[in-house]
């Protein structure tokens, strides 16, 4: 089977932040299927049946129904979860199985805006009762999924240089509350901090600083829109000191204040 032309049958779609004492077993939803489950935030941990997962920021999975899935979360940060039940579907519009070739269990997903959005856009048509339009967005994200590690070769030393700032972007996405100070990036890239900005402008197109400015502002986003928490302990829970400068840095990205933006989403 071949994403072009995919066909999908979506049956449920949700967008959650999890309550603190959250925890999963697949067995209690008694679905059949596949559940292609995304995590914008938070951290915790999904069991499978062969591995553990640790989860954070990025984190994809295309979930088989017919196994066993166990899932935990830390509640101090609790998992922002993008989940869509769904069924590939073959010419005669009968459901069939992803094969772990054709599709893998789990992904990375560096770009996580990118991602969130084709997920936001399917699981609102899917529950405007917009199926086809749904249907759509979900075959443009499983595609990127299929695809994501399919990159055209690089050159040394490009190719090493990449592997580490994606890394090190993930690890800012995933823990964006962190200070991810330039000199301790330095170090791990056994690099000079002026060429550690070099790099990321060559590879992201921006700096450190910007990029987690930018995870920062991405997460306070879910949460401002998704959680009930205050501006004060969002600012609090992605590491800033001043709750007052979050909230300006968050008007110079948006152009809303956090509380303004909320009501907006709302």
């Amino acid at each position: 089977m071949t994403n072009e032309g995919m066909a999908v049958r979506i049956y449920h779609a949700h967008i959650t932040y999890n309550p603190p004492g959250w925890s999963w077993d697949s067995d209690r939803n008694r679905w059949t299927g596949h559940h292609l489950w995304f995590m914008g935030g938070g951290s915790g941990r999904l069991q499978a049946p062969d591995v553990s997962y640790e989860l954070g920021a990025g984190d994809c999975f295309i979930l088989r129904m017919a196994e066993r899935h166990l899932g935990t979360q830390d509640p101090a940060h609790p998992l922002l979860v993008y989940g869509i039940h769904f069924d590939p579907m073959d010419g005669a519009g009968r459901p069939v199985a992803f094969g772990c070739e054709e599709m893998p269990r789990h992904r990375r997903i560096d770009d996580v805006p990118f991602f969130t959005g084709l997920l936001k856009r399917s699981v609102t048509a899917f529950r405007a009762k917009d199926e086809p339009t749904g249907c759509y967005w979900l075959q443009a994200a499983l595609r990127v999924i299929r695809e994501y590690d399919v990159r055209p070769a690089l050159p040394e030393p490009d190719r090493r240089h990449a592997a580490a700032i994606d890394a090190v972007c993930r690890e800012m996405t995933r823990h964006p509350d962190r200070s991810h100070a330039l000199e301790d990036l330095a170090r791990r890239l056994g690099c000079t901090p002026n060429h550690v900005i070099r790099l990321f402008k060559r590879h992201k197109g921006m700096t450190p600083g910007e990029f987690l400015i930018g995870a920062r502002i991405v997460s306070a986003k879910d949460m401002l829109r998704f959680s009930s928490l205050t501006v004060s302990q969002i600012s609090d829970q992605l590491g800033y000191c001043d709750p007052y400068f979050f909230s300006k840095q968050f008007k110079q990205r948006t152009g809303h204040p956090p509380s303004a933006f909320r009501r907006r989403k709302l």
